[in-house]
């Protein structure tokens, strides 16, 4: 049976005449390099991949859109189990701390809003987990660790929406299975509001 190639290999309904497993080696490539010219370079010194920084561009941003809309599904979800009053938590508890860090940056773009400002906030989150440390000591005799496991989330935007993305977060990571939570931050009004209505009994 004779049929198209592109429909053979499946990549009829993809944005690219190329894999998903090629547009996701892309991206990792773009993640790794931080540069689109710097990430074409470094497909051809390790894959057989050979497209130009152009393509890179358009599908690191094809690929970041796919992940940001899932990830905001998600959080959206999750934030209406919370908002429902439906979202529990056993009265058993890990003897174990979460780890809840928040904090922004302005960042300076290309694109002017709608008052004519280059400059967003971008806002990030991590967490982590005390059961995830390695510790050792040091030469001078001192006890030092690493963290083993830690995941991170961003928004460039408003806080209405990164706290969806705080509060996923912090479930996927064990927020209400660990004894203690403690949220690092610098105080900010913003953060203390997020912790007041999403993070109650943490530190």
């Amino acid at each position: 049976m004779v049929f198209p190639l592109d429909e053979a290999l499946g990549l009829d309904a993809l944005p690219y005449k190329m894999t998903v497993w090629t547009m996701l080696e892309i991206s990792h490539w773009a993640k790794e390099t931080g540069s689109f010219d710097a990430a074409q370079k470094a497909l051809e010194r390790n894959t057989p991949i050979r497209v130009d920084a152009e393509t890179v561009r358009s599908v690191v941003n094809k690929v970041g859109d796919v992940v940001f809309k899932n990830n905001l599904l998600e959080a959206e979800r999750i934030y209406g189990v919370l908002q429902s009053g439906k979202l529990q938590f056993p009265d058993d508890k890990e003897d174990n701390i979460l780890y809840l860090e928040v904090d922004e940056a302005m960042i300076h773009t290309r694109l002017r809003d709608d008052i004519g400002c280059l400059w967003k906030e971008n806002k990030l989150g991590m967490a982590f987990s005390n059961k995830y440390f390695t510790y050792w000591y040091n030469t001078k005799g001192e006890k030092v660790h690493k963290i083993g496991l830690r995941e991170y989330t961003a928004y460039l935007g408003d806080v209405n929406i990164f706290k969806k993305f705080m509060f996923s977060l912090a479930i996927r990571n064990g927020y209400g299975y660990h004894k203690l939570t403690i949220l690092l931050s610098d105080g900010a009004t913003w953060i203390r509001n997020m912790h007041d209505e999403l993070f109650p009994d943490s530190q």
